[in-house]
């Protein structure tokens, strides 16, 4: 008569010759599933914490025109930064469905800082125009030095690209 060891691995035995055994790698592919699974739920605010949004809205307007360069160039700053975490999430991801969700949840965070820039009339800080003040001269061009400081300031083009804008 077996012990109850000898039973034990003669059943083990036989599930491995049934082709019934469960396959380590298969274990360790579906844990880190179901910890990628836990870890976007997280991400995506399961707890009741306030969006995005919320937070956005909580931090207080600019009160002068340095104040809202600076809150204009952070807002363009974490636009930057959510597409790296959208392009990161998705490679990282096990199925489209959590490609997806990374990308969706970037996409909304992304909307919410839009929506904060156009709140603080930050638009000049996004676009490659520059931004006319009120006129310096009676014909209302700016001179040469002045387009020239506002276009390098306000815009990503370079100083060739500015000279030729501004001459």
């Amino acid at each position: 008569m077996h012990g109850p060891d000898e039973s034990k691995f003669a059943f083990a035995n036989l599930r491995a010759r049934s082709g019934n055994r469960i396959n380590s790698r298969k274990i360790g592919v579906m844990l880190r599933n179901i910890l990628l699974f836990i870890a976007a739920t997280v991400v995506s605010g399961c707890a009741q914490q306030p969006s995005y949004q919320e937070q956005l809205n909580k931090i207080p307007m600019p009160t002068n025109e340095q104040e809202k360069q600076r809150q204009c160039a952070s807002i363009r700053s974490e636009i930057a930064r959510q597409q790296s975490v959208a392009q990161y999430g998705a490679s990282i991801a096990t199925t489209p469905m959590m490609a997806m969700a990374f990308q969706t949840k970037a996409r909304n965070n992304i909307a919410a800082l839009e929506s904060r820039a156009a709140d603080m009339q930050c638009n000049a800080a996004f676009s490659s125009v520059i931004a006319q003040p009120s006129p310096a001269s009676p014909s209302g061009h700016l001179g040469f030095d002045d387009c020239f400081s506002k276009c390098q300031q306000y815009t990503n083009k370079t100083k060739d690209q500015c000279f030729d804008t501004c001459k």
